[in-house]
This record gives structure tokens, sequence and C-alpha cells, in this order.
């Protein structure tokens, strides 16, 4: 028996582009096999792709087909990736440490001046560098730090962006990488869904992870224990969607429904810190931070203890702790509220932890997981709601860049928004399918509306480049 591909090309059926004969008898519990199936013929064509099976001499014989993927294969000859941004703290003038890996070019194409380096803070541009030396095919495949350090503790967006340029045979090849990060904020409230992040794998240790993430949260270790996002990635111990990495352990799904949330396996002694962006709060007098937490264990007595502490004049102090442990999946969600208003300064940030000191759960089978934490003012909150007769209307951040949180009650699920000029004309509308939205939208700087028509609430909008 085998599996022959086909392509329509918008015509007629192109029989057997790929076929495929070799069999295996499952009475040796064969593996899945994986198939490669070019089709550089048919690039600019809307064309149909069908799997067809061809008969054997059993009638037994059974066909199975898994994880179709369409990608792009990458030709350039040149290729940069992984740009990473070094942890840093709240300190003034925190510099972090830029580094990237260049790969597939050969010896001496590429001269010094044409690897470059820029840095935009809230769209302007503060530094140029270019790398001080040729790189050669001895040094292909390799990560590269450049000496210009960002100053992480300045407030608003801040860019990162770097240039290649490769001359070979008489062609010109160019590859770039940016990335974009907030690390410090001013403006409260402050919403954090952990949307945007994903875990990196380390190819040389599968038990390695980075994180890649716009919002400036940050981990400062790695490993099998270490803080780690549900995603899709490919790690050995990978994360799913709604769920921590090993099986039947963590919540069924996040908080938000927005399929990310952090968590922490229970393996060790070793304390793994998880870092918040910097938080200049020093103009507000009261403040109130609230997270949600669920801790899951299947086996062991007990699980390490999440705490939450604030960086205050240097020194870290405890503001919360989690005991509890559920035993189910099924189990809710919990909430911490603290009260931060003796902690607010120009220098604020938070970290979490497990004191794993006492005993632990059985490895992988007890987790630690958060999702939707949360800066406000309370005062500015119980205005708003006096205001609207019990109905509110959040948006967060509210300096953004488009991409922002909308937050609504229960009771409005379903109703219209919309987002309009300062003119009243309609840039955006759609139905709040949920209590809390996220959208990002490709909008100019400048002073916008948040409306719901139906229930007479509005908000400002404010958005920078």
């Amino acid at each position: 028996m085998g599996l022959s591909v086909d392509i329509y090309d918008g015509y007629s059926w192109i029989m057997d582009v790929e076929k495929i004969e070799d069999s295996s008898s499952y009475r040796n519990c064969p593996i899945w096999k994986s198939r490669i199936v070019d089709l550089k013929n048919f690039t600019d064509q809307n064309i149909k792709i069908r799997f067809r099976t061809i008969e054997g001499n059993s009638a037994s014989s059974m066909a199975f087909l898994d994880n179709v993927r369409l990608i792009e294969t990458n030709t350039t000859p040149l290729i940069i990736s992984n740009l990473k941004l070094e942890s840093s703290n709240c300190r003034s003038g925190s510099l972090a440490e830029v580094s990237f890996d260049m790969s597939k070019y050969t010896a001496n194409q590429i001269d010094r001046d044409s690897l470059s380096f820029e840095l935009y803070h809230n769209g302007v541009r503060v530094a140029t560098e270019h790398f001080p030396m040729g790189l050669d095919s001895l040094d292909s495949d390799t990560t590269y730090v450049f000496s210009h350090r960002p100053n992480m503790s300045l407030i608003g967006k801040q860019e990162i962006k770097i240039k290649a340029i490769l001359s070979l045979n008489g062609m010109i090849y160019e590859d770039s990488i940016s990335q974009e990060i907030i690390n410090r904020h001013d403006q409260l409230p402050y919403f954090e869904s952990f949307e945007g992040l994903f875990t990196e794998c380390d190819n040389l240790n599968p038990n390695e992870y980075n994180y890649r993430t716009t919002s400036g949260w940050n981990s400062d270790s790695t490993g099998f224990s270490s803080w780690r996002v549900t995603d899709t990635s490919s790690c050995t111990y990978s994360g799913s969607s709604g769920m921590t990495g090993a099986p039947d352990t963590g919540p069924l799904n996040p908080k938000d429904s927005s399929g990310i949330m952090f968590f922490i396996s229970h393996t060790d002694t070793t304390a793994d810190y998880l870092y918040t962006p910097c938080f200049d709060l020093s103009a507000y007098n009261q403040a109130k931070v609230e997270y949600w937490h669920h801790r899951y264990l299947i086996y062991g007595q007990r699980m390490g203890i999440l705490k939450l502490e604030v960086e205050h004049n240097g020194q870290w102090i405890l503001i919360d702790r989690v005991d509890t442990n559920y035993t189910q999946q099924t189990a809710n969600w919990q909430l911490s509220s603290i009260d931060i208003s003796p902690y607010l300064s120009s220098n604020t940030q938070f970290r979490f932890y497990l004191d794993s000191s006492l005993a632990l759960g059985s490895g992988i089978f007890s987790h630690t997981a958060i999702d939707a934490f949360k800066i406000f003012d309370p005062l500015a909150v119980g205005i708003e709601e006096s205001h609207t007769h019990n109905h509110s209307l959040s948006v967060y951040p509210n300096l953004n860049n488009g991409q922002f949180t909308i937050e609504v009650p229960e009771e409005l699920i379903g109703e219209r928004f919309e987002i309009v000029d300062l003119q009243g004309k309609i840039l955006y509308h759609s139905k709040l399918l949920r209590n809390r939205m996220m959208l990002n939208l490709d909008l100019s700087k400048g002073l916008y509306l948040l409306r719901l028509p139906n229930s007479n609430l509005s908000k400002k909008l404010l958005l920078y480049d």
C-alpha cells in the first residue's frame, strides 16, 4: 500500500507529484515518518493538494496522515535570529546587553560596515553602531554581542533593529530583525495577561528555555524547574495551550482565556525568580496589586510556597504568600489582592518565586501557575464605577502603540464597541466577545474615543508611534 500526493493547478489534477510507497507492519509499532513535498513549481498559483491512497494486495492495510503543514523554504544565504535582551533591574541607568545569532554565510562576505545596530526610544533613533569587524565562516552560527547597552530604566517604548547585508556572486542579500520592549511604566492601571510570550528552546539542551516578550517580564534562570509560559514550543518539556506542560497537571485553562499563563514546576530547592517590568509610581498616593494563582498537587505532601515581593529602597519585601494546594484540575483560580501603597516610588518592581525549602511535590506532577497580573489605583476605580451605574469600561495600558486590552463586566458581553476619531468617524467596530479582549490596531498616534453606544460608556484612548 502507498500514498500519493496530487496537485490541482486550476485546470487539471497533476498526479503523483510525490509518491510514498514504503510501509511498516503495525505489529512492529512503527514510528511516524515525515515527508517533504517540494512545491517550487507551483509558486504564484492557487492550488489544491490531495492525498490519495494506492491500493495494495492486503485488505488489512491502512494509511494514516497527520501534521500537514505548508512552510516557506528560506534560500537566502543569510539569517539573523534569536535577538535577545538581557534581564535588567529598576535601578537608574540600568543597561541591558543586546545579542543575536548569525548563520548561513561564508568567508569574508560581510564586512564591518554591513552589520548595523539601531536603537529607538519612542520612535526617535538614539544610537547607531556597526559591528567592529568582518564576519567569516569560522564565526558562522555564532552569537554576537553589541557593545552599546540600551538604558532600560527609560519610560516608554524601546525598539532594537539589527540589519545585515551580504554580497554574493553579484547578488545583494539582506536580512533584519527587530524587537520592541516596554520595560518601564508610569501609568495605571497596568494589566498583563502574558499574550505575546513564547518559549524559545535551546537546541543543544532541550531542557533550557528563554522567553521572548515585549512586555518586560523576565526570569533570571533557565532549566527544567524554571518559570515557563504555556505555548506550543517544540521543547522536550513543552507547554500546551490551556494547561501546564506535564499531562494532567495544572489548571485546565488560563484565567483570562488568552491561552497563555506563567507556570513553574516543583522539582528542586532553587529559588527561580520571575520579575515584572519596572514602574514609576511616585505620582500615586495608593495602589493595589491583584493576580490569580492556581496550585495543583498530584503527588507529595506539600508544595513550595508561592511568594510575591516588592523592591523598596533597595530591599526586597515580602507582600504576599500562597500555601494552598488543590488536588483537582477543575479547581477555581484564586485571587490575591495586596495594598502596595506603602511601597510606591519611582523605582518599583515585583518578583514571584517559590520557597521550596520545605517538602516538595513529586517532580513535574505539581505546578504553580499565575495569570492576569494587575496594578491599579483603587480610588480611580471607585470614582469610575460610581459614574457608570455599576457598568465600568477599562482600557489598559492607556498610552499604547495600538495594542491594548478592553475590560468590561460580564453583563456587557455581546455589546458593540466603536473606536472613533475626534471628528466622530468610526475607524473600527466589533462586538465584545468576552469580558476582557486584547486588540492590536494599526492606527496613527493621537487621541481617539472608545465607546459602547448602547450603554452610553466611553473612554479616551491615547496612541503613540
